[in-house]
């Protein structure tokens, strides 16, 4: 995959897909899907056009990024996307007038059919939007396609529907919503190392603080390691039995592998909460408890057939 900056020009004819496509869900995969099916057709590449962070945390909002930029670029790399421009959404994109954005799709990026939601805004106020888009496309002899509301049973399919899904711990419901498991992917770095003292080597994760947390608590999950899955048992929380003060950590213990992980990349996917964090007495009711919750996950993978 091809990446490319702000300023980048290509010279082949393009198929873009327009959107901050945060956390890639069903309905962001459809419009992707849609613009690399076209690019196929005509013999175009296909051009994914986003931003590495979110829009409305530059006007002001506090809400945490589904994707990481490195999740989004691999995301985008597995689906088979052609070129990748992910551009930092700041003051010189806020006030860019959404003709001269559109103008640099055609004129820059080559832009000859373009592929984004009905809900697409662009441009200084949010002036652009499908509409503007048509009457461009028609105006310029270029192909253009909105795709409309996206819908699982009776919940929109919206990034930020997943958000409130993945904030009230709700994952299983959330991953109806993006189509895969909520995911972490990042480096094991080197903890405390408590775990191995009562006979529970954990793996940790390094995490970007744009990355939105679910509830703490206890998860049934799996760890992506070197193209083979393993399940875990994940704490997310401040470990209040150990005295991890208030840093949050990602920590999980593999059912059935062993090893020495540091610096290595993985992805973790989180499946079905388990229980809330809490408090030991000691560290041996800690033990029985971390017992208890691996019996838990196995259960739970095995009773969900996954």
């Amino acid at each position: 995959m091809k990446i490319l900056n702000r300023n980048s020009r290509t010279e082949s004819p393009t198929v873009a897909a327009l959107g901050t496509f945060d956390g890639m869900h069903r309905a962001h995969r459809k419009i992707i899907d849609t613009a690399m099916k076209l690019a196929g057709e005509k013999g175009y590449s296909s051009l994914v056009y986003t931003f590495r962070n979110l829009p409305a945390a530059y006007f002001g909002s506090r809400e945490e990024q589904l994707f990481s930029e490195q999740e989004k670029t691999e995301y985008l790399e597995d689906m088979g996307v052609d070129i990748l421009l992910m551009d930092t959404f700041d003051r010189t994109i806020a006030e860019t007038d959404h003709m001269d954005f559109l103008n640099m799709l055609k004129n820059d990026l080559c832009v000859r059919t373009i592929v984004c939601g009905y809900d697409f805004r662009f441009g200084k106020d949010g002036r652009g939007d499908a509409d503007v888009i048509r009457r461009f496309a028609d105006k310029n002899g270029m192909d253009y396609f909105v795709l409309e509301r996206e819908m699982w049973e009776d919940t929109v399919i919206s990034s930020t529907n997943i958000r409130r899904l993945i904030k009230q711990g709700k994952l299983e419901k959330a991953e109806e919503l993006l189509g895969h498991p909520y995911f972490f992917s990042g480096t094991v770095i080197e903890g405390r190392k408590v775990g191995r003292t009562i006979g529970f080597p954990t793996v940790n994760l390094s995490y970007g603080s744009e990355k939105l947390l679910p509830p703490k608590g206890v998860y049934a999950s799996k760890v992506l390691l070197d193209g083979k899955y393993y399940e875990g048992v994940t704490n997310i929380g401040s470990r209040p039995t150990v005295g991890n003060g208030n840093d949050i950590t990602i920590e999980t213990n593999l059912l059935d592998m062993e090893g020495d992980l540091y610096g290595k990349t993985i992805r973790l996917e989180l499946y079905g909460y388990i229980r809330k964090e809490k408090r030991f007495s000691s560290l041996e009711e800690l033990k029985n408890e971390i017992d208890r919750n691996k019996e838990q996950v196995r259960s739970y993978f095995r009773d969900n057939g996954r």
